[in-house]
């Protein structure tokens, strides 16, 4: 069963701040929400809706704020939700999601073979270790607006992949899909992914070795065809400019915890919060 949810985007025209507008766009029976997406004059999230048979259909939402006093929100039916929006062509980046259910003798052959986001259901007698291994597999797909919807390309994630700490620079979008439950001695990767224009999707890694006892992505941000990155206790800058082949170009270890970074054409900033900000050259001298 779902339970029907019912949000409110709140739209506020500035251009009399003395007199501010406020404008409420209601999503009715809209689950699992995304985030926002500016690009323009235009606002963009993504729901879906079950659907009688026990799926769910999925729609992006955009938001015209081209007049704030008076936002208009249009609806279209898309193949999966939205991760991001490329801001040359205008081409959706969106996750799809497969659920999948198989047999296995211990839960821990379903974990190793799956990965941690599985869940393993134990048969009822509870007297043996058998029982089903349920996962989702994920793919991440190129969707073109321009006239009709067209899946243009589309990319299946090996299991355990999932989309998160995420950035669109020019023309290359930065992911982690590693496993989110890392541990000292694994190695992170950063995913970098391209041929929006080409309406053909590419993929490269890049390892993102650091020495924490405990290895996550923190944060990404873009700017251009650069990646900068932190993690519990190092700095990372990527360099895609040649999407098939992205490089790590600096790697700092700090002094301090990272809270948050960012960067320009030649410079990242790594904010410690209370111990100060440092800055970096994008390529090490």
């Amino acid at each position: 069963a779902h339970d029907a949810v019912n949000a409110t985007l709140e739209v506020v025209d500035l251009s009399d701040p003395k007199q501010p507008k406020s404008t409420l766009l209601e999503f009715k029976q809209a689950h699992g929400l995304t985030g926002l997406l500016a690009r323009g004059d235009s606002i963009f999230t993504s729901h879906y809706e079950p659907t009688n048979d026990g799926r769910a259909r999925f729609y992006l939402d955009r938001i015209d704020v081209s007049d704030p006093g008076s936002p208009k929100r249009t609806k279209v039916n898309i193949p999966g939700s939205l991760l991001d929006v490329d801001p040359a062509s205008g081409k959706l980046l969106n996750v799809g999601y497969q659920r999948h259910r198989e047999r296995f003798q211990r839960d821990v052959d379903c974990y190793e073979a799956h990965g941690s986001l599985a869940r393993f259901e134990y048969d009822s007698d509870g007297l043996s270790e058998s029982g089903f291994c349920v996962w989702v597999s994920h793919t991440i797909s190129l969707v073109s607006l321009a006239g009709e919807v067209k899946l243009e390309s589309s990319l299946q994630l090996e299991d355990g992949a999932v989309p998160q700490n995420t950035a669109m620079g020019d023309g290359v979008f930065f992911a982690q899909l590693t496993d989110p439950y890392r541990y000292h001695g694994n190695d992170l990767e950063l995913s970098v992914f391209s041929g929006f224009a080409a309406g053909q999707l590419q993929r490269a890694d890049v390892p993102v070795a650091v020495t924490d006892d405990y290895q996550y992505i923190q944060q990404v941000q873009a700017h251009g065809n650069h990646a900068a990155l932190i993690t519990g206790e190092s700095a990372l800058a990527i360099d895609a400019s040649s999407p098939g082949e992205p490089r790590v170009t600096q790697r700092q270890n700090l002094h301090a915890y990272p809270s948050s970074v960012t960067l320009d054409d030649s410079e990242m900033f790594v904010s410690l919060g209370y111990d100060g900000m440092l800055a970096f050259p994008l390529e090490a001298k």
